[in-house]
């Protein structure tokens, strides 16, 4: 191309870059103008006053493993915000209509999962919601109520935007955060399912449990009775999962769980009826089912407790943020499943002598000799013998049983 030529187009050009820049700074105004509060992200910077740390790198230096590849990039993690559609009232749960669908999916949308998308506000619903304000809104577990309010649902109608503490981790990851009771697990370090749940309660617990033979806890051939005593604590740090149940309920020690995926001893992420706001386990991760039928299986799929395991693949890590950064190599487990000092000592068997009982009387017969007549001889009471015998009474049965003092259904 000549030089004629070039400087032929060269206002063009210079024309059509600065048309460019005006229609981007447009269109920034324009984005700045959606929602102004909207992106409400969640940051890597640890809310416990803890140092902050970068790339998967712990404050003391260590650097989190991966059992599978990192994500080389990170998906796009922000909902964008969507048309303004004002309420006409607050939503709160038992209420149905049009509104309360919209809702239900736009929770959806944000990976809040509220059941299924029926324009009725279920207590699971209520759930998603309070998830929402503790993550997104930062509100206190104690002052989240579920109730979507016009400020609320402009919130949630703006651009949302989560992202992982942990981004050096495996290609699926969870995080729990426990002051808040949420869960987010994260693929390729976008979210993919935000839940409430509800973890360790904090509280000393007490139990008397009988474990069926033949199970990992007792591969005996009798059932056998266990008194036992523990803290309800969640533990903090990194895992792994190592084993689940896909299928149904999985009774433990303390109750039963649905399924349930272990990542330290006998903790495991699990399925709940009962999940409150508030920590309510004996160092599990609760989470919620939605309606249940008469067996207290899940009436529909679509709840966080049945979508967790599809998500989740074994070996994938879990960081639990408690009152500190969690360290790469993980903590010990919380102090549960300890036998019970009032009980360390094996009550001895008692002996119940068995009681006497004196033999009936012998009589001799009489001899007679030919005109002389021999009075009948004397009783002689036969020889009596007691025999040894010995009652058995259990421990368990002396003992008086110890009914847990806090949340025995499960762990």
């Amino acid at each position: 191309m000549s030089t004629r030529v070039t400087n032929r187009w060269t206002p063009l050009v210079i024309g059509g870059v600065l048309l460019a820049s005006v229609v981007g700074a447009a269109a920034l105004s324009g984005t700045a103008d959606t929602k102004a509060v909207g992106p409400a992200t969640v940051a890597a910077t640890p809310t416990d006053g803890s140092a902050a740390f970068v790339d998967g790198t712990d404050a003391a230096g260590d650097t989190t493993p991966a059992e599978t590849a990192p994500p080389t990039t990170v998906a796009a993690d922000t909902v964008n915000a969507v048309a303004d559609v004002a309420l006409t009232r607050s939503l709160k749960e038992g209420m149905s209509g049009d509104d309360v669908g919209r809702l239900q999916q736009r929770l959806k949308d944000m990976h809040f999962e509220p059941g299924d998308v029926t324009g009725t506000f279920t207590h699971l619903t209520t759930q998603a919601v309070w998830a929402f304000q503790k993550l997104v809104l930062d509100t206190p577990p104690a002052r989240a109520d579920g109730m979507v309010t016009q400020d609320i649902w402009s919130k949630m109608e703006g651009a949302v935007t989560v992202t992982p503490k942990k981004t050096n981790s495996t290609s699926t990851h969870v995080e729990v955060y426990v002051p808040q009771q949420v869960m987010v697990v994260f693929k390729n370090n976008a979210p993919v399912l935000i839940s409430h749940v509800s973890t360790g309660s904090g509280l000393a617990w007490k139990a008397t449990i009988t474990l069926d033979p033949g199970t990992p806890d007792n591969p005996g051939v009798t059932p056998l009775t266990q008194h036992i005593t523990g803290t309800a604590l969640t533990p903090s740090g990194t895992y792994k999962f190592g084993w689940r149940v896909s299928s149904g309920w999985r009774t433990g020690k303390l109750g039963r769980m649905y399924k349930p995926t272990y990542f330290v001893g006998g903790v495991a992420v699990h399925g709940m009826t009962n999940v409150p706001n508030s920590p309510a386990s004996h160092g599990c991760v609760r989470l919620p089912m939605g309606n249940t039928d008469s067996n207290n299986n899940p009436t529909s799929p679509n709840n966080p407790a049945d979508e967790f395991p599809t998500l989740v693949p074994l070996q994938s890590q879990i960081f639990l943020f408690t009152t500190s950064n969690p360290s790469a190599k993980g903590s010990a487990g919380a102090p549960y499943d300890q036998p019970d000092p009032d009980f360390a000592t094996t009550v001895p068997d008692t002996t119940i002598p068995a009681p006497v009982t004196a033999a009936p009387s012998s009589t001799a017969a009489a001899t007679t000799v030919p005109k002389t007549t021999v009075p009948k001889s004397t009783t002689i009471p036969a020889t009596t013998t007691i025999a040894a015998t010995t009652t058995t009474v259990g421990a368990a049965a002396i003992a008086t049983t110890i009914a847990a003092a806090v949340h025995t259904e499960a762990p």
